[in-house]
């Protein structure tokens, strides 16, 4: 089992004292991405989206066909997720994730 853990972290214009900053925690384990917004203390995130999701280091012995997106609040456009495999460079492109950056989510690789 492999685990991978990556946080990211922006502080704009205020302190860590009073809040004002998003941080994020991204995990992938057994084919599942999930992300975790520790603290969304910067109000700007709302605004910005998360268009795809790239995973690198796809094992040559593994191969997915559909990715399952679950959210902790209702996403208003409901267009599938397309998956992109590079085969040369192992990168799997998750596309049309379309998700504001102050939303916690799971893809689930199948």
């Amino acid at each position: 089992m492999v685990i991978y853990v990556h946080r990211v972290f922006m502080i704009f214009t205020d302190t860590l004292t009073n809040g004002n900053y998003y941080l994020a925690k991204y995990t992938y384990e057994d084919g599942e991405l999930t992300t975790e917004i520790e603290n969304d203390g910067y109000p700007p995130m709302s605004q910005l989206f998360l268009s795809s999701v790239k995973i690198l280091g796809i094992s040559e012995d593994t191969f997915y066909t559909k990715a399952d997106l679950e959210t902790n609040r209702k996403v208003s456009d409901d267009t599938p997720q397309q998956l992109l495999l590079n085969t040369a460079t192992r990168v799997l492109q998750v596309q049309n994730v379309r998700l504001p950056m102050n939303y916690s989510f799971k893809i689930k690789l199948m």
